[in-house]
């Protein structure tokens, strides 16, 4: 473990509490599969992850300190634990967005958050 480890654990952990009081729980799916014997699609598990939308001035604020730019005008923050799987997609006001867009700010290999642009 490096020694800039245990400060962006610290980080973290401090981005998951004012995720947890200010944030809210947004359904995750799965891809559904195709059911050969019912001819039907059968719709893959849900789950939930916790975030929070932001506006631009935001999350440039929070992906700045980290040393990255942003140029959504609509972002959902989620916290590390969200674990994307490849096919997955986010419910974000009544809209699917595919969790394969996430950028996560990793600083020294520590996965802080995840940023996904919900602008449209």
């Amino acid at each position: 473990m490096a020694a800039s480890d245990a400060f962006y654990l610290e980080v973290q952990g401090e981005v998951n509490t004012v995720l947890d009081e200010l944030g809210t729980d947004y359904t995750v799916r799965a891809p559904g599969t195709y059911d050969e014997d019912e001819l039907e699609n059968v719709p893959g598990a849900t789950r939930t992850v916790t975030g929070l939308v932001a506006d631009q001035q935001t999350v440039l604020q929070l992906a700045g300190d980290a040393g990255a730019t942003w140029v959504a005008t609509k972002t959902l923050i989620l916290k590390a634990d969200a674990a994307p799987l490849p096919g997955e997609e986010v419910q974000v006001d009544s809209q699917w967005f595919p969790l394969s867009k996430l950028v996560p700010i990793k600083p020294a290999e520590i996965t802080v958050v995840y940023l996904l642009d919900v602008s449209r």
